[in-house]
């Protein structure tokens, strides 16, 4: 997504249908290897209100899942775990990751992210709860 929002800035699409639109043209047509990942068809970029959200956004703030796990436990919120879309990922993770509790472990999530990048393609759907 940094490729992208270094695109929209350097040539200046503006933040609206059309300019959405003629970027997600643009980078349909130049086939730019950065730039794949949006292409797929898991990918929130196949409309204008999700591609606006996935790269035109204005305040995006990045975490990583440490960061998550930190910013969950300074509000009283318990780590519970992440969906993942594929079963096989969850799989592999727990091939990896064979403690019973490494699934309620943002550092554990956080070193498979790291060996797996491209397992997490997606938007996370983050699990958590306030302890009861």
């Amino acid at each position: 997504m940094i490729a992208a929002r270094n695109l929209i800035a350097e040539r200046g699409y503006p933040d609206t249908p059309e300019g959405i639109r003629q970027a997600s043209r643009d980078i349909v047509m130049e086939q730019d290897p950065e730039l794949r990942d949006l292409l797929s068809p898991a990918s929130d970029f196949w409309t204008t209100s999700d591609t606006r959200d996935l790269i035109f956004h204005v305040q995006e703030h990045r975490f990583t899942l440490l960061q998550v796990g930190e910013l969950l436990d300074g509000a009283g919120l318990e780590f519970l775990g992440l969906s993942l879309p594929n079963p096989g990922d969850l799989d592999l993770f727990n091939k990896e990751q064979p403690d019973h509790g490494a699934a309620r472990s943002p550092e554990a999530w956080h070193a498979f992210e790291t060996a797996h990048p491209d397992i997490f393609g997606d938007t996370y759907r983050i699990w958590a709860r306030k302890p009861g």
